[in-house]
């Protein structure tokens, strides 16, 4: 990998990341109430 598609991977993995996040976060916000 040379240093645009590694910066593009960690770009794409860390928004996916905080994505299932926000979503796990919102089910169990829901569940809680």
């Amino acid at each position: 990998l040379d240093g645009r598609e590694g910066l593009l991977l960690h770009m794409y993995h860390a928004g996916y990341v905080s994505w299932k996040y926000a979503k796990g976060w919102e089910v169990g916000r829901k569940q809680s109430q």
